[in-house]
Order: C-alpha cells, then structure tokens, then sequence
C-alpha cells in the first residue's frame, strides 16, 4: 500500500495539544501530546475502511501528558474542536518570546 505523504500529515514524536475536557464539553484544556503512530487506514468510527488524511483530516494515536499521568489515547481526530481531539501546537508569539 502506498503511504499517502501529503504535507500535513503528523510524524511520529511530532509535538501536539490534545483537547482534555475533563468536566465537559465547555471547559477544554489543552494537553501536551506526542504523536507515537500515523494509521494508513481508519478502523473505526464514521470513515471506517478510509484512507487516513482524507479531506485533509488525520486521526493519529498520541501519548498525552497531564499533571499527574501519561496516558495513550488511539486514533484521536484532527482539529475537531472536541473532547478527545488533538491540533498542532501554536508557534509562539513574537510578543511573547519578547517577555
């Protein structure tokens, strides 16, 4: 099977936030995340069968970081502005690299 290669698809070790809504949906937190696998196809949910990065959208098995635990969470869904979903890491501001 050919890898799909498409430039924003998530590396392994590649650092991420992960969506943790511990209370619920109105109080999210973002959590440090490290990519540890990139699926080639989806094997659950809605796309079952899909290749993953279709529409641009990865799913990707992260290992996330809290205050008091580490923990693996698979298949987890792109900038999904959900519990359970992780996006990239924002550059830092100019203005804050300043302080």
């Amino acid at each position: 099977m050919k890898e799909n290669s498409t430039p924003d698809r998530p590396e392994i070790g590649e650092a991420v936030h992960y969506l943790d809504g511990v209370l619920d949906e109105q109080h999210l937190t973002c959590r440090r995340a490290v990519v540890c696998a990139v699926p080639e196809q989806l094997l659950a949910g809605d796309h079952f069968g899909s290749l993953n990065g279709t529409d641009g959208e990865w799913a990707a098995d992260l290992e996330v970081t809290d205050p008091t635990t580490t923990f693996l969470n698979v298949l987890c869904a792109e900038d999904s502005p959900r519990r359970g979903t992780w996006h990239r890491a924002e550059a830092p501001s100019e203005e804050a690299s300043n302080v």
